[in-house]
């Protein structure tokens, strides 16, 4: 099997799990085992908390989504949230300053899950250039059927567009940099196999595809493209055109 382009960033201590000296260390009876481990013993509490933020983080985030769907954003309160969710309001005040960072998380769990299914396919490419590139765009799309679909202040469009808020602007930033650092990486790809003109700088040719990506994904939100049929027809169109000249 091909291997595709790696952009994944390095595993956190958190996902990876804890090893030290060659040594894994546990809470429990095995701590007493690491007595001598004092920076494995750290090491696992610091995972250990990590672990428990994401708990509570995750509790939150479905609590608000439940909220927010049942209510809508703008009556939702924070001591709602913290209610449906089983936590003190002080307990939420440490993991979420506003109800919009509650928001903006809830849409960047649904883009880091996005940008995952992704990798995979950046992982194991088609070696047809206009179908891999039509098929990372296409997927891009179906960030409309994530769980955030319905609760965002202007149901699908942001994250394609500035919010003026500095939480939600944030998640745009990171939505629109993650977008192009995978595209690039997967121009990059077809560029060393040949299949893709190298007169061309990736970066650049990545910014183009997002341009055409993002410019029907904002039609398809304002009802100009009626259907997800007509607007994958688009795509495919929008990349054969581009491939005229790059290949």
């Amino acid at each position: 099997m091909r291997r595709g382009p790696d952009v994944r960033k390095s595993a956190a201590p958190e996902a990876a799990g804890v090893a030290h000296r060659g040594m894994a260390c546990a809470p429990g009876p095995v701590r007493r085992r690491c007595a001598e481990e004092p920076d494995s013993l750290m090491t696992v509490e610091l995972t250990l908390r990590g672990r428990q933020k994401m708990v509570v983080r995750d509790s939150v985030l479905d609590a608000a989504l439940s909220l927010f769907s049942e209510v809508g954003y703008q009556k939702a309160t924070m001591q709602a949230i913290a209610t449906k969710a089983g936590i003190g309001i002080a307990t939420l005040f440490r993991h979420f300053k506003t109800k919009a960072s509650v928001l903006a998380d809830l849409v960047r769990r649904d883009l880091e899950e996005l940008f995952s299914e992704s990798q995979t396919l950046l992982d194991d490419p088609p070696e047809d250039p206009k179908a891999g590139i039509t098929a990372f765009c296409l997927l891009m799309v179906t960030i409309l059927d994530k769980r955030s679909k319905s609760i965002r202040l202007k149901p699908t469009l942001w994250p394609a567009t500035s919010t003026g808020r500095a939480e939600t602007d944030e998640v745009v930033r990171y939505a629109d940099a993650e977008l192009r650092r995978q595209l690039t990486a997967l121009v990059k790809y077809y560029q060393k196999n040949g299949t893709i003109s190298d007169a061309f700088k990736a970066p650049e040719l990545a910014a183009i595809i997002f341009y055409v990506y993002n410019s029907y994904y904002v039609e398809f939100n304002f009802g100009l493209i009626k259907t997800r049929a007509q607007l994958s027809k688009k795509v495919r169109e929008s990349v054969g055109v581009l491939f005229e000249s790059w290949t």
